[in-house]
């Protein structure tokens, strides 16, 4: 062994054998385990033992008394881990049982690699008056030490308060040199109105017993410091002669507690007062605990809680919910992220779990509710509007279509397919088939309608069946959005018009005939009187009457009454085409008294226009109304003989109409006669035939108009014209068609 041979090597020199040998003080060459290997003459005479054999000695310590193998302990560990350590007073045991109090003091032996390699142990006799002092000494140091080096303030300080020491902390905290604070009062570096209130904690206090509290220091920057301070009493004699105050800055601690303390408020105020609820629990025993719970939600449903924190689910509320909500409880336990929702009465909840876990094992498990309520109801109103849409969509007897943006079919109504022939599933993915050639472009034109927010109501156009037949159609057309307003589709419906128009037809048909028939009585009235006037004066002159002269005049005017009313029933029975065109009335009102200008001017006619806009579009045949008010200027004229005013009034009213008012200053028209107007041959003029009036009616009737008369107060007559006015829809048959 290496200590061995380090030994016999040193030992082998006489000199320092002898020395070793006959030290007056014990000395012992010991491992690092504690075992002796070797002892000298001094401590075998201590002990009683000899030492011949250094097995005698298994371990230093077994020489010592029980109670002081600790402090020995403590020496032989600090001095290998330091190489040096404070000497101690020990009591050596004897063989005949008695004990021997000595100072043990180390010293560390280290190799040439300096490896620790023994201990030699020096124990030397001493007195106890020795060892008080020594011990006192010691004590006396490390007390200095302590308080020098002390992180925090400590000061000494009298009964009355002043101080006596301060360390270098209390420099630092306070400010001020210790020069400056020995002799000083320590209450005036407190705060303004501590120091009475610590007074009053002294003088309640027993002095013996140290006072811990907390106070405000003042220091010399005028920087107000809180302090955790403690008085500890000095104690001599068993009196009370001073105090020890030891205080640290807790300014920062303070600060942070104070904003744990608002942040826990907060907490707990957001907490409380969320539109939810919030929980949470821990296993405990094997049962779910709930630690927290609070939220405006809860009290709604009638719970608070103290009613749920601490407790169980079965705890409050019924068995079978609890179980139900016990195996959520456990999913979350064991790791899993869910959702659930709940009921409680008429409130709806959707709950939100999570674990929480510390060190990787679930340590608690949080959960955030909400109130879905008006979710669930509207929800319930959404199914429930579904459902009615559903049913009106299929039992709807009007042909139904939805198509998405390029025009391919989603769905189609069972009223689609009967009229059209073509199933959903034949049409769905893909454009419709129901285009006629004359009219294929219009699902371009109609979808870029619709794209660009124009609706199209009542449109009537042409279809096809599957097996090839032409239906007449009226369609309304309108654009599908999405809940952020965009547009993801087109619907339309669809009424097959094709029996109406040809029932319509008919009676157009039936309504010509009528007319036909009401012409050719008033015709045949007509016709009659002039041709017994020409009869009895043809009978005049063969009977050779005198006055032929005058007879023929009479006779000429009769011939031309009848080649009038024959021109006026030419003109009427003569077939025309309506072409129906966008036009601007107010310039089609200026061309007509443009026209008649002249005529107003030899009749000394003034007009006065009374215009709105610079321009009422109107669809319609701008021949036809201006022969309409033609007619109805003239009468006016006509209704003025020796001259006046004629007014025309062109204005827009609330309901998509335009107002024509042509007002003269004639004498008027009889009421009773008013509603006979637009009848055929009947007029209140001398040499009138009613026909223009009657084309009039028709005109205005077939522009979706209507035409009336009416006395004015002031004397004279106003014709009331109101036509349709145009807007950007598509309400026409003249315009581009198209169906989805």
């Amino acid at each position: 062994m290496e200590i061995q041979s380090t030994l016999g090597g040193q030992l082998q020199d006489v000199s320092m054998f002898m020395a070793f040998q006959h030290a007056p003080i014990g000395i012992a060459i010991v491992d690092c385990n504690g075992k002796i290997s070797k002892s000298n003459r001094a401590l075998d005479e201590l002990t009683g033992r000899s030492n011949d054999n250094g097995d005698n000695y298994p371990l230093f310590e077994e020489l010592l008394d029980p109670a002081d193998r600790n402090v020995y302990r403590h020496l032989q560990t600090q001095v290998i881990e330091t190489a040096s350590a404070v000497p101690i007073l020990v009591h050596i045991l004897g063989q005949d049982g008695t004990t021997v109090k000595v100072e043990l003091s180390a010293q560390l032996i280290r190799g040439s690699s300096a490896e620790p390699l023994f201990l030699l142990i020096y124990a030397r006799e001493t007195s106890v008056e020795e060892a008080a002092q020594r011990s006192e000494r010691t004590n006396n140091e490390r007390n200095q030490s302590l308080i020098l080096h002390n992180p925090a303030m400590i000061l000494t300080v009298c009964l009355n308060g002043f101080i006596l020491t301060a360390n270098p902390a209390a420099e630092q905290l306070t400010g001020y040199s210790c020069e400056e604070l020995i002799g000083r009062d320590s209450r005036t570096l407190l705060a303004t109105g501590q120091a009475d209130k610590l007074w009053e904690l002294y003088s309640e206090t027993p002095l013996e017993s140290p006072v811990a509290y907390e106070a405000c220091m003042r220091n010399k920057d005028g920087i107000v410091v809180e302090l955790g301070v403690k008085n500890v009493p000095i104690i001599t004699d068993g009196s009370v002669v001073g105090l020890y105050i030891i205080a640290r800055d807790i300014t920062d601690i303070k600060r942070q507690s104070e904003w744990k303390h608002e942040a826990e408020l907060e907490l707990r105020e957001t907490v409380r007062n969320q539109q939810g609820f919030t929980f949470k629990y821990k296993r405990i025993n094997g049962a779910f605990i709930h630690t927290l719970c609070d939220g405006e939600l809860l009290y709604r449903m009638g719970l608070s809680p103290d009613r749920i924190i601490g407790r169980t689910l079965y705890d409050f509320m019924p068995a079978d919910r609890a179980k139900e909500k016990e195996s959520y409880y456990q999913r979350a336990w064991e790791g899993e992220d869910l959702v659930y929702e709940g009921r409680s009465g008429s409130l709806w909840y959707m709950a939100s779990l999570r674990s929480i876990k510390k060190d990787g094992i679930i340590h608690e498990v949080i959960a955030s509710c909400v109130d879905i309520t008006e979710w669930k109801k509207a929800e319930r109103e959404l199914v429930e509007a579904k459902e009615q849409f559903e049913s009106l969509f299929i039992s709807s007897p009007t042909a139904i279509d939805l198509l998405d943006t390029n025009g391919n079919v989603i769905r189609v109504n069972p009223a689609h397919e009967a009229l059209y022939g073509w199933t959903n599933d034949e049409l769905q993915g893909k454009p419709m088939p129901i285009f006629p050639d004359h009219v294929r472009d219009e699902s371009r034109h109609l979808r870029e309608q619709l794209l660009a927010g124009r609706t199209v109501v009542d449109l009537e156009t042409e279809r096809l069946r599957k097996d090839g037949k032409l239906l007449t159609v009226c369609l309304t057309l309108a654009t599908v959005r999405d809940k952020e307003g965009r547009v993801f589709g087109f619907t339309g419906l669809t009424r097959d018009i094709t029996e109406s128009k040809k029932a319509e037809e008919i009676l157009r048909k039936a309504d010509k005939l009528n007319v036909v028939g009401h012409l050719a009585a008033g015709l045949a009235h007509e016709i009659r009187n002039p041709l017994t006037s020409l009869r009895g004066f043809l009978q005049l002159l063969r009977g050779g009457h005198r006055e032929k002269d005058s007879f023929y005049d009479l006779m000429l005017s009769e011939l031309d009454r009848i080649n009038n009313i024959l021109g006026e029933l030419l003109i009427i029975a003569k077939p025309q085409v309506s072409h129906f065109q966008r036009k601007n009335l107010r310039q089609m009102l200026v061309d007509v008294l443009i026209l008649l200008e002249p005529q107003a001017l030899l009749q000394k006619v003034e007009y006065l226009t009374i215009f709105d806009a610079a321009e009422m579009p109107v669809h319609c045949s701008e021949t036809e109304l201006k022969q309409v008010f033609i007619n109805i200027i003239k009468n006016g004229m006509e209704a003025m003989p020796q001259g006046g005013i004629l007014t025309v009034e062109l204005t827009a009213s609330w309901h998509d109409e335009i107002i024509i008012r042509i007002s003269d200053q004639g004498v008027g028209i009889p009421e009773d006669r008013i509603p006979r107007l637009g009848e055929p041959f009947y007029t209140t003029k001398e040499k009138g035939t009613g026909l223009g009036l009657m084309m009039c009616y028709k005109i205005i009737e077939a522009h979706n108009g209507t035409i009336s008369f009416t006395n004015r107060e002031s004397g004279g007559t106003t014709v009331n014209v109101s036509l349709p006015l145009v807007r950007d829809q598509l309400k026409t048959d003249n315009l581009s068609r198209n169906q989805f």
